[in-house]
């Protein structure tokens, strides 16, 4: 969906932006909260299954929240892109 809303000129751009993002989110700062909540708060290694729980329950909240925000922009971004091929196609 970021193509369809991005000029042709910023797609490479968006792209590498939101791969990165996501790269930094995913691989920097999960693992890296999952064992401080296991050193920090449980003190202990073999809890590592009750870090991975609770940054589940503390994650899980705010992306349903960002999800909630972003689902209207989404789907008129989904439409006008459905208009603009109907358009194009002819149809």
């Amino acid at each position: 969906m970021l193509h369809a809303v991005v000029p042709n000129q910023m797609r490479g751009v968006i792209s590498a932006v939101y791969l990165f993002v996501m790269n930094i989110l995913g691989l920097g700062i999960g693992p890296t909260s999952v064992a401080l909540i296991t050193d920090r708060v449980f003190g202990e290694e073999l809890m590592v299954g009750w870090s991975i729980s609770l940054v589940l329950v503390l994650v899980l909240p705010v992306a349903l929240l960002l999800l909630a925000v972003a689902i209207a922009p989404y789907r008129v971004a989904r439409d006008e892109f459905q208009r603009s091929v109907d358009s194009f196609n002819g149809t």
